[in-house]
């Protein structure tokens, strides 16, 4: 199983690695000179951190589609023993945009029979939870829970469906905010239509339902995942080295 942050600068990944810290007041990374940590950051965190210049990683899920194909291509001639003949491609969330679109990168890539490259046998892309189309998945907040759901659950009284309706459809409104983010393709625009369908859409949905949007079977704060899960990796057979 191999986990990969991406675009360069999120997680564990890196674009220049530089010695610094990250202030306790604004939370911004302060470069430092050198390795040294000084007197006046010993409080805060320092170490190596990545350069946050966005020049210096991907803009856009099809720019960090080819440099996820090139950590793959370096990894299987790096390691051959762990590259199978079979690859699966899992994510969540927002894996719902970059999954189907790093996986036509892969395809594509495979078709040009390039020499030297390593052919990834996609055998299938999972993902959970996926964040596909913001107009889909606002309105289906609405429509789920005061059209009928499997568990023929209906929590809201008027007056919270009306509020929850104007949210969504009403003049200028969710639906309105996102279809001029799709027309216009403005950050700013965008932000702000995804802040507001959140604050008037999804959270009227968590807020006065209690439960939990992904499975509404459970009560928010929904402890998922079972923790279950701990015990099973502090077993000797999945912790032995081979």
């Amino acid at each position: 199983m191999l986990f990969i942050d991406q675009p360069t600068q999120v997680g564990f990944s890196y674009s220049i690695p530089v010695p610094g810290f990250k202030d306790g007041n604004s939370g911004n990374l302060v470069r430092l000179p050198n390795n040294t940590c000084p007197e006046y950051a010993s409080d805060w965190s320092c170490g190596t951190y990545s350069y946050p210049n966005e020049t210096l990683t991907a803009n856009s899920t099809p720019a960090a589609a080819p440099n996820f194909w090139k950590t793959l291509q370096g990894f299987m001639g790096a390691f051959p023993q762990y590259s199978r003949d079979g690859f699966y491609f899992t994510t969540e969330s927002y894996g719902g945009h970059y999954g189907p679109i790093f996986n036509e990168y892969i395809l594509e890539q495979n078709a040009k029979n390039i020499t030297g490259a390593k052919k990834i046998n996609l055998e299938g892309v999972l993902i959970g939870n996926g964040w596909y189309d913001p107009l889909l998945q606002y309105k289906a907040y609405y429509d789920y829970i005061v059209w009928g759901n499997t568990y023929d659950y209906f929590p809201l009284n008027t007056s919270i469906v009306s509020y929850m309706y104007n949210g969504m459809f009403g003049p200028g409104n969710c639906h309105d905010m996102i279809v001029d983010c799709n027309t216009r393709g403005i950050n700013e625009i965008c932000s702000y239509a995804d802040n507001f369908c959140y604050a008037n859409v999804e959270n009227v949905y968590d807020i006065y339902t209690g439960r939990d949007e992904y499975d509404m079977r459970f009560l928010t704060p929904d402890p998922f995942p079972p923790t279950f899960y701990v015990d099973y990796l502090n077993t000797p057979k999945v912790q032995v080295r081979q």
